[in-house]
C-alpha cells in the first residue's frame, strides 16, 4: 500500500468533478468496510468504477486488520485505471489520491 497524501498533482489525471463523483461513489464502499467486523479477507478490497469514461480504483486499506471493532487507522484511496495493450486494465500506485480516513485524523489533532 502506498502511503497516499497526494502523490501527485490529481489535476493531470482528474478532475475536481470526478474526485466529487468519486467520493460519492467510495463512500458506501467505505462505509462497508469499516463496518464488516466479520469478512477479513485480506486487509483491504479493491473496487473498480467508472466516471465520464475513465476507470478508478477504489482501495480500502486496514493496515492492522483488526477485526475486532477497535480498527484504529484505515484508509480510502483512489488511483486512475490504466488500460493495457490486452485490452485489461491496471492500477497506477504512482498517482493517488486520499479520499476517507480513520484514525489518522484523531492521532494528529
Amino acid at each position: 500500500m502506498v502511503n497516499v497524501k497526494s502523490t501527485m498533482n490529481p489535476s493531470d489525471w482528474i478532475t475536481e468533478d470526478e474526485i466529487n463523483q468519486a467520493k460519492v461513489e467510495a463512500k458506501e464502499i467505505w462505509e462497508n468496510f469499516c463496518n464488516d467486523l466479520e469478512a477479513c479477507d485480506g486487509e483491504q478490497s479493491w473496487t473498480e468504477i467508472k466516471i465520464n469514461d475513465k476507470f478508478f480504483d477504489i482501495e480500502c486499506y486496514d493496515p492492522e486488520c483488526d477485526r475486532t471493532g477497535l480498527k484504529q487507522e484505515m484508509y480510502c484511496n483512489l488511483y486512475p485505471a490504466i488500460p493495457t495493450v490486452n485490452g485489461w486494465r491496471e492500477t497506477d500506485g504512482t498517482r493517488g489520491i486520499k479520499l476517507f480516513s480513520k484514525g489518522e485524523e484523531e492521532e494528529n489533532e
